[in-house]
């Protein structure tokens, strides 16, 4: 983790990953997305395309539609490709490539390979909102306030 320079931002994903590892499941899963889409909110004011891609993310998650997530995904991938040229090019900013891969972090179907990195997708959500341009201070207090109550309503010690 080169970005997040915070030590108590990494402690904090560092047991939201720890956590996600030990609980590897779709439930567990469903619940840090939910935690990472509402973090999406320090990225507003969001568009008219993020918004779009962001309500119909969500609808397909909360229906298990995986395949308009990934139809979505490649959406959004020819999106951060044309943003990512345009970076190397000096046109757009880092701030917005960020905004891209930011939102496209919740466009993954859950899969139960035991090998899959989803148990580390929010140190990588994390560095993407960076990069977005938010500062580690406020994603550090938003993801804390939502990690406790995740840990509340679950009954996490």
């Amino acid at each position: 983790m080169t970005i997040i320079n915070d030590k108590y931002l990494i402690d904090l994903i560092d047991e939201i990953c720890c956590y996600h590892e030990t609980h590897n499941d779709l439930h567990t899963y469903k619940k840090i997305i939910n935690i990472m889409d509402s973090m999406l909110d320090l990225l507003e004011p969001l568009d008219i395309n993020e918004t779009e891609i962001r309500e119909t993310g969500r609808k397909a998650r909360e229906c298990g539609d995986y395949e308009k997530l990934i139809s979505i995904r490649k959406r959004l991938n020819k999106t951060r490709g044309d943003l990512y040229n345009s970076y190397k090019l000096k046109l757009c900013s880092r701030e917005r490539l960020g905004r891209a891969e930011a939102l496209r972090s919740l466009l993954f179907p859950y899969d139960e390979d035991n090998y899959s990195e989803f148990s580390n997708s929010m140190d990588y959500f994390v560095m993407n909102m960076e990069n977005a341009g938010i500062s580690s201070e406020i994603i550090y207090l938003k993801l804390k306030g939502e990690w406790e109550c995740f840990k509340r309503i679950n009954n996490i010690n």
